[in-house]
């Protein structure tokens, strides 16, 4: 009722709590620091703060959700928010985390280290554009995050349109027991600096698809001339379960250069999985001939479709391509005919269909199908290798000699085969 500042007293030791409803209705502006949260359980933190611009202080404090943990929306839009050290909030009694930094633009820091998520709720868009108004990006610190859920839930775009910090780490987070819904978790993000690396080491309990998790990464709007900074994602010591969508467009039209850590990737179950269009147009991407699939993760895996597997990959329209080795084949299952339920397909058309997987594809050593289950049904190679290109070397063939399949088509197979477009 008086002007100047003033500090609103909300959650005293002697509340008996938890606190139901809490919300900035009005006056947001006005509201520029959190300095506790206090001891009793918060139940609903709805859009507590969402357009608190001035809001700059979440000091670090403890903070406990009870069992409804309700915080969607509770930062959206605090674009004054620069530092976040949440490493002493106890989210496991419940957490519903919709929108929950989502447009922080200016936030330098968020930390989470080791804090427990019991996500009660779907939670899209939970980090969205964070960061991306800074100059050297957020630093996420994710390391050793534990989720669970009790149920299936859909946990989409967590971190799409961010600006990573290099330091950035999701490294050994603990996936759900439970499927994990969750697509486009780093669609359209961009890594600062050149030679960086997004660390997501020690996925070993991951169960569900990888399906557009790093699509347009480093490649906003998916322009077919990307720069190359020479950014790589370490997934070392993946051994998760990969399901239905599985690696579908997995790094379609991004700028990432590599990935770290394949060759140690485990097995899966063994559920049909789907590899279309994986690499497509990921033009400054190269595969390392000491870190390619291991024989172990690609025998595991009863794969539905290989529609765009690897689409243009190498082919730098910058004018430098950057070739790699072949991606490993060996002990590939293509035999399951059929389609499969995607997340974001109703079904994968023509599963036994090679089309357009190396189309446009810049690579040092040749193809082998040698080593590939195939079923009993004619398979396409519709435009399979068109435009291919062994860049760097003589001799540039694929090996089909120990092969055993039908084929139903080669249409354009290999139109313009090794030769420079």
């Amino acid at each position: 009722s008086t002007a100047g500042p003033h500090i609103l007293m909300i959650n005293n030791e002697e509340d008996s709590g938890p606190i139901n409803v809490f919300q900035i209705t009005a006056g947001e502006t006005l509201v520029t620091k959190v300095l506790n949260w206090g001891t009793t359980a918060w139940n609903n933190l709805t859009a507590a703060f969402s357009g608190c611009t001035n809001l700059t202080t979440l000091e670090d404090s403890a903070l406990t959700t009870d069992s409804n943990g309700d915080m969607y929306d509770c930062f959206n839009g605090c674009t004054g928010l620069t530092t976040v050290n949440g490493k002493k909030w106890n989210l496991s009694a419940g957490a519903r985390i919709g929108r929950w930094f989502n447009g922080c633009t200016n936030l330098e820091l968020l930390d989470l280290t080791g804090v427990s998520l019991n996500l009660i709720e779907a939670s899209d868009d939970a980090f969205q554009s964070s960061g991306s108004a800074t100059t050297n990006g957020c630093e996420f610190k994710l390391s050793g995050v534990t989720l669970t859920q009790s149920s299936t839930l859909s946990h989409d775009d967590w971190f799409r349109s961010t600006k990573l910090k290099p330091t950035s780490t999701f490294a050994n987070i603990t996936w759900p027991s439970t499927r994990f819904n969750g697509i486009n978790w780093f669609y359209e993000a961009v890594m600062t600096g050149t030679n960086s690396v997004l660390d997501c080491s020690g996925w070993t309990t991951f169960k569900g698809e990888l399906s557009y998790w790093f699509s347009r990464f480093n490649n906003v709007g998916g322009g077919v001339n990307p720069s190359n900074t020479n950014q790589k994602i370490n997934l070392t010591n993946f051994s998760g379960d990969l399901l239905a969508g599985g690696l579908n467009q997995f790094m379609a039209n991004s700028a990432v250069s590599g990935i770290i850590g394949l060759s140690t990737w485990g097995a899966t179950s063994g559920t049909p999985i789907s590899f279309q269009q994986a690499f497509l147009g990921a033009r400054v991407f190269s595969m390392d001939a000491n870190d390619n699939f291991s024989n172990t993760f690609m025998s595991s895996a009863v794969v539905t479709s290989m529609i765009g597997f690897y689409a243009n990959v190498g082919d730098d329209y910058n004018g430098t391509p950057v070739p790699g080795v072949a991606p490993n084949l060996t002990g590939l299952d293509v035999s399951r005919s059929g389609g499969v339920g995607l997340e974001m397909e109703s079904d994968v058309s023509n599963a036994t269909s090679f089309q357009q997987a190396f189309m446009s594809t810049r690579l040092t050593s040749n193809i082998d199908f040698n080593n590939i289950t195939y079923g009993s049904t004619a398979y396409s190679f519709s435009q399979t290798f068109q435009a291919y290109y062994g860049q760097t070397y003589a001799g540039s063939h694929v090996d089909f000699s120990n092969a055993t399949l039908k084929i139903s088509t080669l249409s354009s197979a290999f139109f313009s085969y090794g030769t420079e477009v």
